[in-house]
C-alpha cells in the first residue's frame, strides 16, 4: 500500500531543472540594458524557450532563447519587478552569474515596455494587430460611405448649377428686344444667385422699365434706352462660382 503511495506521489510530482544564467558582458549593466547570457542547463533548447517573453526572476525578462555555434545563449532585458507586479515563479531553478548590475536609472536609458507574465506570443500578437486592423477598417467604412455620398451630391449640384448658369447666360447673350429685356428683369434673384455684376446698373434698367412696363407699345426712343441700359448691365455680369 506504502508503495502504491509512493508511486502515486512520484507521478503527480514535476522535477525541475536548474538553469544557470551566465552574463556574456563584463560592463555593468542598468535598467532597460539587454544583455547576452551563456545558458548552463540539462533542459533541451525546446524546453527552454518556453520561457521567451517571460520574466525568470525579479530582475530579468527574457527575450528570446536561441543556439549560437556549440552553446545556447539568452537574450534579457534588465527590468526590476515593479512594487505591484506578481512574479509568477518559473517551473525550473534560474540563477543568474557575472551580472555587474547598477540599481539606478541611467539619464540616457531607453524606454521599454514589457509584457505581462502570461507571455503573448508573436502568433498572438498578430491576431491582435489583425483584429485591430479589422476593426478601424469596420470604423472607417460608414465615414468612406459618407464622403462618397457628399462628393457624389457636391457632383451633382455643380452639374444643376452649371446647366442652369448657362441657361441663364444664353438668355442674357439673346436679349434683342421688349419681351427679352423683361424676362430678365424678372429674373432678378436668379442672376443675383448665379453671377456677379453691378447691381447699381441692373437697378438702372428696372427704374427706367417699371413705369413702361405695362404700355402697350414702346416708342424708338423707349426702346432705343432700354437696350442702352440693358448693354451696360451686360457688360458687367461675371459668372459666379457656386460650389
Amino acid at each position: 500500500m506504502k508503495f502504491l503511495f509512493l508511486i502515486i506521489l512520484i507521478s503527480n510530482y514535476s522535477f525541475s531543472a536548474d538553469v544557470k544564467l551566465i552574463s556574456k558582458t563584463n560592463e555593468k549593466v542598468y535598467r532597460g540594458d539587454i544583455v547576452k547570457f551563456s545558458v548552463d542547463s540539462a533542459l533541451e533548447i525546446d524546453k527552454l524557450k518556453k520561457y521567451e517573453n517571460k520574466r525568470v526572476d525579479e530582475l530579468l525578462y527574457i527575450i528570446s532563447i536561441s543556439k549560437e555555434e556549440n552553446e545556447v545563449v539568452a537574450e534579457a532585458i534588465i527590468a526590476e519587478k515593479g512594487i505591484k507586479e506578481k512574479l509568477k515563479e518559473p517551473e525550473d531553478k534560474f540563477t543568474v552569474f557575472n551580472l555587474d548590475f547598477v540599481p539606478t536609472k541611467k539619464s540616457s536609458i531607453k524606454e521599454f515596455i514589457l509584457m505581462d507574465s502570461g507571455s503573448i506570443s508573436k502568433k498572438n500578437l498578430m491576431k491582435y494587430y489583425l483584429f485591430g486592423f479589422v476593426i478601424f477598417i469596420f470604423l472607417l467604412i460608414p465615414f468612406l460611405l459618407k464622403l462618397i455620398r457628399k462628393r457624389k451630391e457636391k457632383s451633382l449640384n455643380a452639374k444643376k448649377w452649371i446647366e442652369i448658369q448657362n441657361g441663364l447666360l444664353e438668355q442674357l447673350r439673346e436679349t434683342r428686344d421688349r419681351n427679352d429685356i423683361e424676362k430678365i428683369c424678372q429674373k432678378k434673384k436668379l442672376l443675383e444667385e448665379y453671377f456677379d455684376f453691378e447691381k447699381e446698373k441692373l437697378n438702372n434698367l428696372l427704374n427706367f422699365i417699371d413705369p413702361i412696363q405695362y404700355k402697350k407699345d414702346w416708342s424708338g426712343e423707349e426702346m432705343r434706352l432700354s437696350m442702352e441700359k440693358y448693354k451696360a448691365f451686360y457688360k458687367s455680369v461675371g459668372q459666379k462660382d457656386g460650389i
